[in-house]
C-alpha cells in the first residue's frame, strides 16, 4: 500500500553529483540550460538552501506538502520522462482556465506568464471535476488525469513503470482535490461536496440507491456474478505483453495497463459477451441504423433483453474483481442450463477441468444445494437446477460458466438469486468498504483545507491498483448500468421557498396521466421535462413493427421500464419528520380535487379549534373545570347517575343461579389467560398452557330478553380482569353503545364490532389482524343478535389465531334488534358449540303490568285489544304524524328525563322559549337533515347536501357522529354537553360522557355526485334511534314508531324502562307496528 511520498532536498549539490558521471551529467546539464528555465530556477533554489543550512539533517531537508505544486518538479525528478514544460502535470494543473478564473477573481494580475481566459461562469460541479473530456480540454480546460493517462498509455516507456510518479500524480490530486474543495465550497460540507469521488462513501450510496431504483423497475436480480482474476494465467492484450517485454517486466509488474486491461475486459464481458449490451446506436438523416456489438451473447433472448449492472471493487488484496447483477425475465430462453456447470467436468475436458479446479473454491459451502440429476430449468420454481453432487458442495466447489472461465483462466462464482434471504441481503446492501472515518474524522469541516488534505494523504493508503483506478476513472468507472443514472435529491416543499423546477415541469407536464407518478415521469423524461429519447426510439421500433398504433404520449404513459434511466434518489429516513413530504416521490399527483381541499380544510380547522383551546389554557383564559365540576356538569346534562360505584359494590351485589354460572365459567377462562401471560417467558410453559388453552377453551355466549342482568354480570367479570392486570376488549354494534360503555371502562379498549375486528375490510385484506385477539384476556361482544353468519365465524377464527387464549364472551337476545343481514350467528355451524347460558330473572322490570305486556310483544305480534291496553293511558300525543311544540314541551315538563326522537324541538322548548342566551347558531351533521333525500330514502344528487342549522347554548346535550380521534373519544355516538362556543376559531368546547374536553370543529367533506359540504359533526341530543338505545337503562321514554314491520323496535323500546308508567307512545299505532324478531 502507498505511503505518503514526502519529497527532500539532496544533501549535495545537483551539479555536482551530476559532474561525477562520465559525460552524461555533462550533456544533460547542457540540454537542461538550453531549454529548461525553471529547472535552473529549481536548481538555485536548491543551491540556496545549502547555503543556509550547510550538513542538514532529514528532518531539515523535508519539504512541505504544499511543495508538491511548484510548478517544474518532475523536470527535476524525472528529467528523461519529462523535458518541456508543458508535458509537466504540475503545468497542466495552474494552466486549467478553471484556476485562472479563481485566481482572477482574487485580483490576481498576472498568472504564470498568461492572461487568464475569460468565459461564463462555470458551475460547482465543473469548477472541481477533474475529469475532463477531450472536447473540454480543447476548449481551455485541462485535466491531470486526462494528461498523465496520455502519456502512461502513449507510446513511451516508463510512465505506467515507475511507481514514484504515479504515486507523486496521485498525491498532487488528492492534495489539489481536497484543498480547492474546502476553499471553494465554503458553508457546504466536504462530505457533500466530494460526493462524486469514486473513495467516497456518497459515492456508493448514490450508486446503491440506483441499485434500489433498478430493483424496484426491474424486480429482483436473477443472477449474481464474480470475476477476479488469475494474473498468471489471464489474457494480456498485445500491447501489455508488448510493454512488459520492454520495460523487462514480468506478469504483476506492470500494475497500471495490467489494472486497466483486467477491468476493461471484466466490463466488456458483461456488457457484450454476457449481455449483448454494447450494442452502439447512430441516427442519421434517413432512418435509424443500429448495430449490433454481439449477435450470439450467453444470455441471448430472441423476445426480450436483460438490464445488467457491473460493478468494479478491489478488496484488500488491491485485485480489481467485478460483481455483477442481472435484471430481467425470460431467463429459461437463456438455456443456463446447458451455459453454466457447478461440478467438476469430466476428464475428455481437461482443459476446463483445470481451470475449474485450479481457481479458489469456498470454505465452507458452495452456495448451490445438492443436484444428482443432470442441468435443466425448473419451470415450476422459475430456477436453474444446476447439478451439484455432494462432494462439489463439501469442496466448496463454485458455479461457473464454461464459456467464459475457457477465455479469462480466472476466478468464477455465480449464484441463482432466487430471492433467498442470505444472497438477496448481499446483492441489495454490497458497498465499498470505506470506513466511516473518511466522512467523520476526515473530512472534519472545522479545519483548514491544507489541514484535511495533510490528513487523507497520511492515513488513507490505497493500494496501487486502487491509484491506476482513480486517476484512470473515465476509461474504467468503478461502477456502471446498463443504463443512464441521476442522482436526485428529493425536492421538499419549503415555505417560502421558490418550487423546485422539475416539481414545476412535472405539474406542466401534459404528455404525463394524472396517475403517473414524479419518479416514474423521471424515468421517462428528459431535462426539460420532455419525453425521453429511450422512450422514443422504442416507440419507433414497435410502429415500424407494427407492434403498437398508440401516439407517443400515449406510449409513454404506458410502456414498461427496465433500468433504462435509474433514479438515484435521496429520500429521508422514516424517522424524520419530513418524511411525509416525500410522497409525491411514489403517489401520483392529480390536480386539485375537491376531495383533496376538503380534507385540507378539515385539517386546517381542526388546527384553528384546537390551538385556541391550547392557547386558552396556557394564558389562563380557560379554567379546566375539577372533578366535582365535571360531574355536576355531566350530571346536569343528564349523562351521569346519582349513584356513585363503590369499589365494593360488586361484592354487595347478589347473583340468581344463572349469572354466578355465566361468571363463573368467563373467569375460569380469564384466570387460565392471565396464567398463559405469566408463563410467556418460559417457551415449554408457554406451549403447554397454549395446548390446554387449544383443547379445553370455548366460546361463552350469555342469553336472555332484556334486562334479565347479562350484562351486568358482564361488567363485574370485565372489572376483575382489569384489576387483575389484565386486558379487555369490549365491542358493541353502534358508536353510541360504545361511548355509554367507554364511560364506564376508562382503562378497557371499547370499539364497535366493525372497528375492533375489521369487519367493514374482506378476509384477504384483514390478514394482518390475525393476531390482534392474542394481546387480551377477555374479549366481550354485546348484541350478538346483530351479527352475521359470516361476521361471527371471522371473530371465531380471530379467537384461533390466537390459539383460543382469550375468554371470547357473547352476550344478546335474538328476540331483540336483528342486525342488516338475513343470517345471524345462530345460523353458524359452530354456534352448537358455543357454551350457553341461559338467563330468565327479570332484574330491570320489576311491575308485573309491564313484565305482562313485554313477554307478549316477545314472542307475538298483539291483536287490535292488545295494542289498545298497551296504548291505554301510555299516549304522548294522537291523530298526528309529527309532535307540535306543546307536546314537547309537555313530555319534557312532565317527564324530564325521558328520550325524544325530535331533538330540534327539544332545544327550542328547553332553551329558546325559555329566553336562555344563545352562543350562536351553526351547521351540523347533514345526514340528520332530512331535506337531502328522497322519498325512497336515496340522498339527492345534483346539488351539495344542506346541512342542519343548531342554535347552541351552554348545556346543551349533543351526540358527536363522526370518528375523527378514537383514543381522544371524539367517536361516533359519544354524548357530550356544550361548554363554550368561539366563532373566530371555530371551537366548540364540549365535555364528552367520559369526562374529556374536546375541540370539536366543522369538518368538510365531498360528497360523490352531490358536491362539498361544511359542518359540525354533531346532532342534538335528546333523541336517537333504538337501534342506538339498545342495552341501554332509561328512567322514562318516548317512543315514535314511524315504520311499520321494523322486527322487535316496540319491544326493544318499551323494555328499555322499568315500570309501565315509564314509557309513552306517539302518533297512531297499529299491530304491524310491533312485529316480533321472530
Amino acid at each position: 500500500m502507498l505511503n505518503l511520498l514526502r519529497l527532500l532536498q539532496k544533501a549535495l549539490n545537483i551539479l555536482f553529483m551530476l559532474r561525477m558521471k562520465d559525460g552524461i551529467g555533462r550533456g544533460h546539464v547542457t540540454t537542461r540550460k538550453a531549454h529548461a528555465s525553471i529547472c535552473r530556477d529549481c536548481i538555485e533554489a536548491h543551491r540556496r538552501f545549502l547555503r543556509k543550512h550547510p550538513g542538514a539533517t532529514e528532518q531539515q531537508r523535508r519539504r512541505l506538502l504544499s511543495f508538491n505544486e511548484n510548478e517544474g518538479l518532475e523536470c527535476c525528478l524525472w528529467p528523461h520522462l519529462y523535458w518541456r514544460n508543458d508535458m509537466m502535470e504540475t503545468y497542466v494543473r495552474l494552466s486549467d482556465v478553471r484556476r485562472l478564473r479563481r485566481e482572477e477573481n482574487r485580483d490576481v494580475a498576472e498568472v504564470v506568464g498568461r492572461r487568464p481566459a475569460r468565459g461564463r461562469k462555470r458551475t460547482f460541479l465543473e469548477m472541481h471535476d477533474e475529469d475532463a473530456s477531450e472536447e473540454n480540454v480543447q476548449a481551455g480546460r485541462t485535466s491531470v488525469k486526462f494528461s498523465f493517462m496520455r502519456k502512461a498509455l502513449g507510446p513511451i516507456i516508463g510512465y505506467s513503470t515507475n511507481f514514484e510518479l504515479l504515486s507523486f500524480v496521485y498525491d498532487l490530486l488528492l492534495w489539489s482535490k481536497l484543498g480547492a474543495t474546502k476553499n471553494v465550497a465554503k458553508g457546504l460540507p466536504l462530505r457533500l461536496a466530494l460526493q462524486t469521488e469514486s473513495d467516497s462513501p456518497l459515492y456508493w450510496q448514490t450508486r446503491h440507491q440506483a441499485l434500489l431504483d433498478m430493483q424496484r423497475q426491474c424486480g429482483f436480480p436473477v443472477l449474481f456474478k464474480t470475476m477476479a482474476p488469475w494474473e498468471w494465467s489471464f489474457p494480456y492484450h498485445t500491447w501489455v505483453l508488448d510493454e512488459m517485454q520492454k520495460a523487462d517486466l514480468g506478469r504483476m509488474g506492470l500494475a497500471g495497463p495490467e489494472t486497466l486491461h483486467t477491468a476493461h475486459v471484466f466490463a466488456q464481458l458483461e456488457m457484450g459477451l454476457y449481455t449483448g449490451h454494447n450494442a452502439q446506436v447512430k441516427t442519421d438523416a434517413a432512418a435509424e441504423r443500429k448495430h449490433p456489438g454481439w449477435s450470439d451473447h450467453i444470455l441471448a433472448d430472441p423476445t426480450d433483453g436483460q438490464r445488467k449492472l457491473p460493478t468494479q471493487g478491489y478488496h484488500g488484496s488491491g485485485r480489481v474483481h467485478c460483481h455483477s447483477l442481472n435484471f430481467g425475465c425470460h431467463f429459461a430462453r437463456a438455456r443456463l442450463a446447458d451455459q453454466m456447470m457447478a461440478t467438476v467436468p469430466a476428464c475428455d475436458q481437461p482443459a476446463l477441468r483445470g481451470y475449474m479446479l485450479g481457481r479458489p473454491h469456498g470454505r465452507d459451502d458452495s452456495g448451490w444445494p445438492v443436484e444428482l440429476e443432470e442441468s435443466r430449468w425448473d419451470e415450476e420454481l422459475g430456477r436453474v437446477r444446476l447439478q451439484h453432487t455432494g462432494a462439489d458442495k463439501a469442496a466448496g466447489h463454485r458455479a461457473f460458466f464454461k464459456e467464459t472461465l475457457e477465455i479469462t483462466k480466472c476466478h468464477q462464482d455465480v449464484l441463482h438469486c432466487d430471492r433467498r434471504a442470505n444472497s438477496m441481503k448481499y446483492c441489495a446492501t454490497y458497498n465499498a468498504k470505506f470506513s466511516d472515518s473518511f466522512a467523520q474524522d476526515w473530512l472534519c469541516d472545522d479545519i483548514s483545507g491544507n489541514a484535511v488534505a495533510r490528513k487523507v494523504l497520511f492515513e488513507y493508503h490505497p493500494c496501487e491498483p486502487e491509484m491506476w483506478l482513480y486517476i484512470g476513472g473515465r476509461l474504467a468507472p468503478p461502477c456502471q448500468y446498463s443504463g443512464t443514472m441521476v442522482s436526485l435529491r428529493v425536492p421538499l416543499p419549503t415555505p417560502g421557498a421558490e418550487k423546485n423546477k422539475l416539481v414545476e415541469l412535472y405539474e406542466k407536464s401534459q404528455w404525463r396521466g394524472d396517475d403517473m407518478t414524479f419518479l416514474e415521469w423521471l424515468r421517462k423524461s428528459n431535462a426539460d421535462g420532455k419525453i425521453a429519447r429511450w422512450v422514443q426510439l422504442r416507440h419507433k421500433r414497435l410502429v415500424t413493427l407494427q407492434q403498437t398504433k398508440q401516439s407517443l404520449p400515449d406510449f409513454a404513459r404506458t410502456c414498461s421500464v427496465n433500468g433504462e434511466k435509474l433514479i438515484a434518489a435521496d429520500v429521508l429516513a422514516m424517522s424524520n419528520d419530513k418524511i411525509c413530504s416525500t410522497l409525491r416521490l411514489r403517489q401520483p399527483c392529480p390536480p386539485p380535487t375537491s376531495s383533496c381541499n376538503a380534507k385540507i380544510e378539515t385539517l386546517l380547522a381542526m388546527l384553528r379549534a384546537n390551538l385556541y383551546l391550547v392557547e386558552q389554557c396556557v394564558h389562563g383564559g380557560l379554567r379546566l373545570p375539577t372533578a366535582a365540576d365535571e360531574r355536576a356538569a355531566l350530571r346536569r346534562g343528564g349523562l351521569l347517575d346519582d349513584e356513585d360505584e363503590g369499589e365494593d359494590a360488586d361484592a354487595k351485589m347478589q347473583w340468581n343461579p344463572e349469572q354466578a354460572r355465566l361468571q363463573r365459567k368467563v373467569n375460569q377462562a380469564v384466570d387460565r389467560s392471565l396464567a398463559h401471560r405469566a408463563e410467556e417467558d418460559d417457551d415449554e410453559r408457554a406451549e403447554e398452557k397454549r395446548q390446554e388453552s387449544w383443547k379445553h377453551s370455548t366460546v361463552i355466549a350469555g342469553i336472555g330478553p332484556p334486562g334479565t342482568g347479562k350484562t351486568t354480570a358482564v361488567d363485574v367479570c370485565v372489572r376483575r380482569t382489569l384489576r387483575r392486570g389484565g386486558r379487555v376488549l369490549y365491542a358493541l354494534p353502534t358508536g353510541q353503545q360504545a361511548a355509554r360503555v367507554r364511560g364506564r371502562f376508562l382503562t378497557c379498549d371499547v370499539d364497535t364490532c366493525s372497528g375492533a375486528f375489521g369487519l367493514w375490510q374482506s378476509s384477504q385484506d384483514a390478514l394482518h389482524l390475525l393476531d390482534l385477539l392474542s394481546t387480551y384476556d377477555l374479549v366481550v361482544v354485546d348484541e350478538v343478535s346483530q351479527l352475521s353468519k359470516h361476521d361471527f365465524n371471522r371473530i371465531l377464527k380471530l379467537w384461533d389465531a390466537a390459539s383460543r387464549m382469550p375468554a371470547l364472551v357473547f352476550i344478546g337476545d335474538f328476540h331483540q334488534l336483528p342486525g342488516v343481514e338475513p343470517t345471524n350467528a345462530k345460523d353458524s355451524a359452530r354456534w352448537p358449540h358455543v357454551f350457553k347460558v341461559d338467563l330468565w330473572q327479570m332484574w330491570r322490570c320489576q311491575d308485573p303490568a309491564l313484565m305482562a305486556k313485554l313477554r307478549l310483544l316477545r314472542l307475538n305480534q298483539p291483536t287490535e285489544q292488545q295494542l289498545r291496553d298497551i296504548c291505554r293511558w301510555h299516549k304522548a300525543w294522537s291523530q298526528k304524524n309529527e309532535p307540535a311544540a306543546y307536546d314537547v314541551l309537555r313530555l319534557h315538563r312532565d317527564h324530564p328525563d325521558t328520550v325524544l326522537q325530535r331533538s330540534l324541538m327539544s332545544v327550542q322548548v328547553l332553551f329558546s322559549d325559555r329566553g336562555k342566551k344563545s352562543l350562536g347558531t351553526v351547521d351540523t351533521d347533514w345526514e340528520s337533515n332530512v331535506d337531502n333525500y328522497l322519498l325512497d330514502g336515496k340522498l339527492k344528487s345534483g346539488c351539495p347536501p344542506r346541512p342542519q342549522p343548531l342554535a347552541l347554548f351552554a348545556g346543551l346535550k349533543l351526540h358527536l357522529t363522526r370518528n375523527l380521534d378514537k383514543p381522544g373519544d371524539f367517536v361516533n355516538g359519544m354524548a357530550a354537553v356544550v361548554q363554550s362556543f368561539h366563532r373566530p376559531s371555530g371551537c366548540l368546547r364540549v365535555l364528552t360522557q367520559t369526562g374529556k374536553h374536546l375541540a370539536v370543529y366543522p369538518v368538510t367533506e365531498f360528497v360523490e355526485d352531490c358536491g362539498t359540504v361544511t359542518a359540525y359533526p354533531i346532532r342534538a341530543g335528546y333523541a336517537c334511534t333504538i337501534h342506538k338505545l339498545q342495552g341501554a337503562e332509561l328512567p322514562h321514554v318516548t317512543v315514535w314508531l314511524d315504520v311499520k314491520h321494523m322486527r322487535a323496535a316496540g319491544y326493544v323500546a318499551i323494555s328499555r324502562v322499568r315500570t309501565d308508567d315509564a314509557y309513552l307512545l306517539a302518533s297512531l299505532l297499529t299491530p304491524e307496528h310491533f312485529t316480533p324478531a321472530v
